[in-house]
């Protein structure tokens, strides 16, 4: 389709001395360092969670008599302000220990999820002052939130019109600590797809605004580092509708729905919505699902999605990146982790469409089919060879370096700039897709999403 799309300049190449123009070649190991601010690391992949602190038993407890009463009081105290439950605290010791007991039905109210089992599980509930806890919670997903609004991609939602892209209830990620992080990488990438393919009219195509309105409700793991699945719920009349979608979690490209049942109509009556999320996932990834997901019940051999990574010259790349670079970035600590990510990232988000979607292909018939040498004769409904997962990376996009600095000087937090063997990349650093290049700098659209300048800062 039309996912990948060799980015061709159709206007004269500006002065070799413009600052747009660079080719951002990592001279680190010779060049002498300059004072520069330290680069953001992360920005809006919430790779980490405040730690947990060490809760203890409440003391003054009331008589056993009154004890009976207090998981009463506290499912009142629970709906009440903080300052109300400080007025409640000094009535009596029943009341003390019920505003103390009340943390663990907010907790349940707020962030009910699987987090909450495993952290609180070595714990009486009632006897344990959940505050300390629940406060971290809150802390937490406040912080998420904040940083989310403050963000491009926050504006962007909020000056256009549009609803809430996420369900409250995700903001503190209750099942697991990276789900807020990939609903965000997930709005991002369907933001991407409506602007930079879309039919062409970016945010005047009512499908592609209709698509930016669906509000994320869920997101869960299917694969570890590899898939999840996002659903979303559309408006649809007076009602709602869910969709359930698997994604790739480095890009949150789509690769298919779950298969599931398709659901009884009215005789006469068709539904062209629910056939299309009805639309099954492709052998190939519904195998590679299957495989992993049996082999967490036993015994079997698994592969994960960059070991079936195809790419030329593997002496000098790894996976698509560049050996010497890698070994480069090892010494930089967290900078370099957060650059090989990024890297990743860039990497599934340039492979050959059809190595996600579409009519399933082979590597080899990829690579001819980009260098325009295939015959495309092999027959249309070609199943892939024993349902194996097929990726084909071009030699284009293979990876010399990514930086977050270009001239000296931090780009925006979003960005990042990937050098391939040809050229110069800005891409989005949550999700690894292409924003403009070295020639043109970043695209005009993007300069006025994301709030930055042609050079990325």
């Amino acid at each position: 389709g039309k996912r990948f799309q060799k980015l061709v300049v159709t206007k004269p190449p500006p002065v070799l001395s413009s600052r747009n123009a660079q080719t951002f070649r990592d001279t680190s190991a010779t060049d002498p360092p300059r004072p520069t601010c330290s680069p953001v690391l992360h920005h809006l992949d919430f790779a980490t969670t405040l730690p947990i602190p060490q809760l203890t038993c409440i003391t003054l407890p009331p008589s056993l008599t009154q004890r009976k009463r207090v998981q009463h009081w506290a499912i009142i105290f629970s709906g009440l302000t903080d300052a109300e439950r400080r007025c409640c605290v000094l009535v009596s010791r029943t009341f003390r220990y019920a505003v103390y007991l009340s943390a663990s039905h907010i907790l349940r109210q707020r962030h009910t999820g699987l987090r909450l089992s495993q952290d609180i599980a070595q714990y009486s509930q009632a006897m344990t002052n959940m505050w300390p806890y629940l406060r971290v919670r809150e802390n937490e997903a406040a912080e998420r939130r904040r940083a989310y609004e403050a963000s491009f991609l926050g504006t962007f939602m909020r000056t256009r019109g549009l609803p809430e892209p996420i369900a409250a209830r995700l903001w503190s990620s209750p099942d697991d600590h990276r789900q807020i992080g990939m609903a965000l990488r997930f709005v991002l990438t369907r933001l991407w797809f409506a602007l930079s393919i879309g039919s062409g009219a970016g945010m005047g195509d009512p499908k592609a605004v209709a698509w930016l309105k669906a509000m994320v409700v869920d997101v869960q793991p299917v694969i570890a580092h590899e898939i999840w699945s996002i659903t979303v719920e559309h408006a649809l009349g007076l009602g709602q509708q869910r969709e359930t979608i698997y994604v790739l979690e480095a890009t949150c490209e789509p690769v298919g729905h779950p298969e599931v049942a398709p659901k009884p109509q009215p005789q006469g009556h068709t539904d062209d919505t629910d056939r299309t999320s009805a639309l099954p996932i492709r052998a190939d990834w519904s195998e590679h699902i299957h495989r992993h997901l049996d082999g967490l019940r036993g015994p079997g051999k698994t592969t994960a999605i960059l070991d079936q990574l195809k790419w030329a010259n593997r002496e000098e790349y790894e996976r698509g990146v560049g050996r010497l670079w890698l070994t480069r970035i090892e010494k930089e600590g967290d900078l370099g982790a957060a650059k090989r990510a990024v890297a990743e990232r860039y990497v599934l988000a340039c492979v050959i469409a059809s190595s996600v979607s579409g009519q399933w292909m082979s590597a080899s018939e990829m690579a001819q089919d980009f260098a325009g040498l295939s015959s495309r004769s092999y027959a249309a409904t070609a199943r892939p060879k024993n349902a194996q997962v097929s990726l084909y990376l071009p030699e284009h996009h293979h990876i010399e370096s990514v930086h977050f600095e270009g001239a000296g000087q931090a780009l925006h937090p979003a960005l990042a700039i990937v050098q391939t063997p040809h050229r110069a990349y800005f891409i989005l650093r949550d999700n690894g897709m292409q924003v403009g290049c070295e020639e043109d700098g970043v695209s005009e659209v993007w300069q006025e999403v994301v709030g930055c300048d042609a050079s990325g800062r």
